[in-house]
């Protein structure tokens, strides 16, 4: 058996409205005629390997991961399809759309599966046609290895922590998401209307306030002169001001780097000069200045304020590990680091615990080494710094917290600018007034992390992403603009071109795709056919861009999938056999039914507009969920059905062309004044016309403004200079 091609599409597409798809060609060779229950081994094999993981026993009964029963069996490019979903799925990624398609050439199948993750995805159809032979062939085969390096491909490719628990409330919000980067860079929405986060940076985040933040001992002077208790301190650069420091502020001391986050460098409590000269030497090679300030016990608070609201506040306790009197500290930090939950990073609810520098010196101040045998039962601090980021734990507080200590944590945001806003906060109890605990501003963060808010290992989780993206998109914004997309087989671009002059006429700043090229404005910013998913991607990047119109042709819906998951208005213009010889369509039902895919990815409150003179274009109403209506030039069975029942329709009659909605004419232009359809001779510009008319009336632009549009609309050649404009 051979892989011949695997191909993904990411938006709606033919194959399926709602999941991402993997198109994999596969020639069977000679197992084309061999279905699984001719092949004496291969249930026996297959329950064996699935066995190796008891959370996934299945028979070959009733309830099994083939379908078909045990008598007939099923094909093996079948089984090579549920396997890819099988596979992705014990590795994390649940998916369940698949479908096999036999192909007109011998042996030649279509595979298509849903996948969360692109190189999932690849590894799963290779994984799946290996472990299917091995299976046929009687040998032995890793299952493991392969859910180990699907997990692995899941960690690396999917966001960490923060931005995914963003990326989740924008999607219960209907915010469309597309992914910027490889890493963290979101952009949530489309065009003007648009958003981006890069964790928990966005695009109302201060530069200004970050760059403050970075810098303790300025955020600790600013403020200081606005009445925040902060921990007193100096700024140091050599040893020879160290002494100063020990003497201006005394003992116990804080020492750590000036702009360094996660906890790096800092050695706590301090309380000679000796342990005082250790702390300076390890901040120092993180950062030449260094910070001295008078230490102060109790309990460390992280203090989270979004959109200048205290939405959480958590106890942060520091790596620790509980003595057994058996084992060391080193093996008593490697038992903790196997908990699944830690990870080497912010992918995960925890991180692991590392030893270093940081380790090594937080065990010496408490007279103890890597290889000390606590005694049962005695708790050893492995990292003075309450961060999670060095393995430290969080206790959900929030509705412990005093009034008082809330508006403190709000002003402190304020003062620094940040609109998602950590502060680090010591206090015996805070519960309790200010005046009473004397507690203590002690850093103030930028770029907060999440998860020991969404994730506390004790007390209640708290919907964070909820409150970042509703102070993103306040309300009901949802981040989307007016977005038409257009399908067809003949003239989409001469419509594609007089919505966009209609909606200019409103003021809108269109940006347009289609075989011309693409637009934004009046000007071409790529020139040629432009009627594929990354050139609509383009438009629905540019923040100047309010109003969207995609021309999306065949290939891009059969091989690529759309740049957007709805659009207000879906127009399919026609469904003819512009190209026999068209590699995956050769029959009328077949290119409607790709052209299909446009009108099922309207809004529910949206509207799909379809030529009424089309039989095959009619057809598609009966599965659509939005709303329909139809433009024609004659009175098909159809669309006369359509208009006595008091949908909107556009036709053209006696010369005229009329909009009409509940048996009421809302526009009734006569054709001598519409310059484009050179005095009514071309058709096809009239039925573009009609289609161009329904979809900014339903947009919401109103009657006048397209009437006068249609009178000075031109259909003229694209001008000379836009090869210019384009380079």
């Amino acid at each position: 058996m051979e892989i011949l091609n695997i191909n993904t599409l990411e938006g709606p597409n033919y194959w399926s409205i709602n999941h991402k798809i993997a198109e994999v060609t596969l020639d069977t060779g000679r197992y084309e005629d061999l279905p699984t229950e001719r092949i004496n081994v291969f249930c026996e094999n297959l329950l064996q390997l699935l066995t190796e993981f008891k959370d996934f026993l299945y028979s070959m009964g009733e309830t099994t991961v083939f379908p078909e029963n045990e008598k007939t069996g099923t094909w093996i490019a079948q089984a090579i399809e549920y396997m890819a979903l099988e596979l992705q799925s014990m590795a994390g990624m649940k998916c369940n759309f698949g479908k096999t398609i036999h192909l007109k050439a011998t042996g030649k199948y279509k595979i298509i599966f849903a996948y969360k993750a692109k190189r999932a995805a690849i590894y799963a159809a290779h994984a799946s046609l290996r472990m299917i032979e091995a299976i046929c062939e009687n040998k032995k085969y890793s299952l493991k290895e392969d859910i180990l390096n699907l997990k692995k491909i899941a960690l690396e490719d999917g966001y960490e922590l923060s931005t995914s628990v963003i990326v989740e409330a924008a999607t219960a919000k209907n915010i469309p998401i597309k992914r910027l980067d490889s890493k963290s860079i979101v952009q949530l929405g489309y065009g003007s209307a648009q958003k981006r986060i890069k964790a928990t940076v966005t695009d109302n985040t201060s530069n200004i306030a970050v760059e403050l933040a970075s810098d303790k001992y300025k955020t600790k002077m600013l403020l200081k002169s606005e009445n925040i208790p902060v921990a007193e301190g100096l700024l140091l650069t050599g040893y020879s001001e160290l002494e100063a420091a020990i003497s201006n502020l005394g003992f116990p001391l804080v020492i750590k780097p000036n702009n360094q986050n996660h906890g790096k460098g800092v050695t706590l409590n301090i309380n000679t000069r000796e342990q005082a000269l250790s702390g300076f030497r390890l901040a120092k090679a993180f950062n030449n200045r260094v910070l001295a300030e008078k230490f102060y016990r109790g309990k460390t608070y992280r203090l989270l304020v979004i959109n200048y609201k205290l939405v959480s506040a958590v106890h942060v306790t520091p790596a620790n590990v509980s003595g057994n009197g058996i084992l060391t500290i080193r093996e008593l930090i490697n038992i903790v680091n196997l908990d699944p939950a830690r990870g080497e990073d912010h992918e995960n609810l925890l991180t692991r615990i590392r030893i270093d520098q940081s380790t090594e010196q937080c065990l010496r101040l408490q007279d103890v080494n890597l290889d000390f045998i606590p005694p049962k039962g005695e708790r050893i601090f492995v990292n003075q710094a309450a961060t999670s980021s060095n393995g430290g734990t969080s206790e959900d507080v929030t509705e412990l917290i005093h009034p008082e200590i809330s508006a403190l944590a709000e002003r402190t945001a304020r003062i620094i600018g940040l609109d998602i806003c950590g502060i680090d906060f010591v206090a015996e109890d805070i519960s309790l007034p200010l005046n009473r605990i004397h507690g203590k501003v002690i850093e103030v963060k930028a770029s907060p992390e999440l998860r020991i808010h969404t994730h506390p290992l004790k007390g209640k989780s708290r919907n964070i992403g909820k409150f970042v993206v509703d102070m993103l998109f306040p309300k009901k914004n949802n981040g989307r603009i007016p977005l038409i997309a257009i399908t067809g087989t003949n003239r989409k671009t001469a419509t594609t071109r007089l919505i966009a002059h209609i909606a200019s006429a409103k003021g809108f700043n269109v940006g347009y795709t289609s075989s011309d090229g693409i637009f934004i404005g009046e000007q071409l910013i790529e020139g040629g056919d432009c009627t594929d998913l990354a050139s609509a991607e383009k438009v629905l990047r540019d923040k100047s861009v309010n109003f969207a119109i995609l021309e999306c042709d065949k290939n891009g819906l059969l091989h690529s999938g759309l740049a957007f998951d709805q659009c207000d208005v879906g127009i399919v213009t026609d469904a003819e056999n512009d190209n026999p010889f068209f590699e995956d369509t050769d029959s009328l039902e077949e290119i409607a039914q790709v052209n299909s895919v446009i009108p099922e990815t309207v809004k529910p409150d949206g509207v799909a507009i379809l030529n009424g003179d089309n039989a095959y274009t009619c057809n598609m109403k009966s599965r659509l969920k939005c709303k329909v209506a139809f433009f024609s030039t004659g009175v098909t069975d159809c669309f006369f059905e359509h208009c006595s029942n008091g949908g909107v329709a556009a036709i053209y009659k006696n010369r005229k062309v009329m909009l009409i909605k509940n048996n009421v004419i809302f526009l009734n232009e006569g054709i001598e004044n519409i310059p484009s359809t050179l005095g009514g001779k071309d058709t096809l510009m009239i039925e573009n016309i009609l289609a161009a008319i329904l979809a900014t009336f339903f947009i919401g632009i109103d009657v006048e403004t397209i009437r006068n549009a249609l009178h000075s609309f031109i259909l003229s050649p694209l001008p000379d200079h836009a090869e210019i404009i384009n380079n």
